[in-house]
C-alpha cells in the first residue's frame, strides 16, 4: 500500500464499519495527504469534508494522525 500510495495511486479508506471512502488531496493544504501516504496499510483517523458523487463517497483530507 505504501509503494502504491508513493507512486501515486489513488488512496482510500476502510471505516469500522466497513464503508469505504477515496481520499482526496487539498491542493491548498496537501501536508494532512501527504501523511495518509506515510501510514498506507496501517490504522489511522482521517477528517475532512465528505462528498459523495455518482455512488462514490470521498473525504478532502482536512486531518491525519496515525494511531
Amino acid at each position: 500500500a505504501e509503494l502504491c500510495a508513493k507512486k501515486g495511486m489513488p488512496l482510500g479508506v476502510l471505516t469500522d464499519s466497513g464503508d469505504v471512502y477515496l481520499l482526496l488531496e487539498d491542493h491548498d493544504d496537501p501536508g494532512p495527504y501527504e501523511t495518509v501516504k506515510g501510514l498506507a496499510g496501517e490504522r489511522a483517523t482521517v477528517s475532512g469534508k465528505k462528498f459523495v458523487k455518482g455512488g462514490v463517497q470521498s473525504v478532502l483530507v482536512a486531518e491525519t494522525k496515525g494511531e
